[in-house]
């Protein structure tokens, strides 16, 4: 049976754009108008439909944490988003602390706005800043320039907010590292409680690409990168942040509870399109857990929705093979590393002789380590991580 006692994380997604950034291979769109009153209604019906049906055994669950993410989230109105937050609260009871964050960027919220969101329960802001340079962001084909950037976070911060959270991308087309350097000097000056830092990458299927092939975009070569990437360890630890994950520094006890759910396995829930969601133990209590997966399209979605139809497109049992292979990457991508006794305890196998051809090899390498009963990364297996993962499978 599911432990009714643990806490479970409630993701929102919200695909709509304002534009695509060309970098971007999220499950976004841009369209005009935004056909938010009904995809707010489909939302709220697939709650509905999902407790009704497949999650009846969820119960009264409480809730570690929400998360509005997208697309643009902060395109919505507040009234929306308070409306899917009152909805969670009906069915399921907040956690202590409850966590709930709004992925914002900085073009499409002005201080009333964020004023509202945060009378209507948000109490966590995720900015999209990337840059705090308009050539960069220009670069990125953001829809923001840095004045919108500084001036929500002045917004954010009059109104009472209090736990807010910055990305930040290094690797940008023609960037230097003291360009680097500059945006982590102003993000530092800003106090946010937590910053995520990103190295761009480019993905298939994505304008930059194809721009890429042509020989149109060049990015810093591998030794900047991985100059950049020390450099904000460096500074985000001097001033006091933690990285707790490998892309993520936190202000002590501002660690962002709903992401740490997935890298430790807690259980989540996803609705909209494109969701994804997560059971440990499976709908049926068997298995290694169960993941499912919404109709991508929206507009399909809505329409779905409105007929009482499942929107649910692919569901997967994992096996153990599955599992195993997932608590090792999710658990290296966390500073804290891989307990070995609790892997020995949930999968009945020790990892080091399960990996006995593997783990000595990253050893030697330097790109593990194993401390005090936990098997991390060390800060050169940080930057090959993708090489460290690919070895174990």
């Amino acid at each position: 049976m599911i432990k009714q006692e643990e806490a479970i994380g409630i993701y929102f997604h919200i695909p709509f754009c304002i534009s695509k950034c060309p970098y971007c291979d999220f499950n976004s769109i841009a369209v005009s108008p935004i056909p938010e009153k009904k995809y707010t209604q489909a939302l709220i019906e697939e709650i509905d439909y999902s407790v009704k049906y497949s999650l009846k055994s969820l119960g009264k669950r409480k809730v570690a944490s929400i998360f509005f993410g997208g697309g643009t989230p902060s395109l919505f109105y507040p009234d929306s988003i308070a409306k899917c937050i009152e909805k969670v609260l009906s069915l399921f009871s907040p956690g202590p602390d409850m966590e709930v964050t709004l992925e914002v960027n900085p073009k499409t919220a002005d201080r009333k706005k964020l004023n509202e969101l945060c009378a209507g329960g948000i109490n966590r802001l995720s900015i999209g800043v990337q840059s705090f340079q308009d050539r960069f962001l220009k670069n990125l084909g953001r829809a923001h320039d840095s004045s919108d950037a500084v001036r929500v976070l002045e917004d954010a911060k009059m109104v009472g907010f209090s736990n807010i959270s910055l990305d930040l991308i290094f690797g940008i087309p023609d960037q230097t590292l003291i360009d680097w350097e500059r945006d982590l000097d102003y993000a530092l000056s800003v106090n946010p409680e937590h910053l995520s830092v990103y190295n761009l990458t480019i993905e298939e299927k994505t304008p930059f690409r194809e721009l890429q092939r042509q020989g149109e975009i060049i990015l810093p070569d591998e030794d900047t990168q991985v100059r950049m990437y020390g450099l904000a360890q460096e500074m985000l630890s001097e001033a006091g942040y933690e990285q707790y994950e490998i892309s993520n520094y936190a202000s002590p006890g501002f660690r962002c509870t709903h992401n740490e759910g997935y890298w430790i396995f807690k259980e989540y829930l996803g609705f909209g399109a494109g969701a994804h969601s997560y059971l440990r133990e499976g709908l049926y209590g068997k298995g290694w857990g169960t993941r499912w997966k919404n109709e991508t399209d929206p507009f399909e979605y809505i329409s779905r929705l409105s007929d009482e139809c499942s929107v649910i497109t692919d569901k997967e049992q994992l096996t153990k093979e599955e599992a195993i292979k997932e608590a090792i990457f999710l658990g290296l991508r966390r500073m804290e590393g891989i307990c070995l006794d609790d892997f020995e305890d949930r999968f009945g196998l020790s990892l080091e002789h399960t990996f006995s051809g593997v783990i000595p090899y990253l050893l030697q390498e330097g790109l593990i380590s194993i401390v005090m009963g936990r098997l991390k990364l060390t800060n050169k297996g940080i930057l090959l991580s993708n090489e460290v993962f690919l070895a174990f499978f």
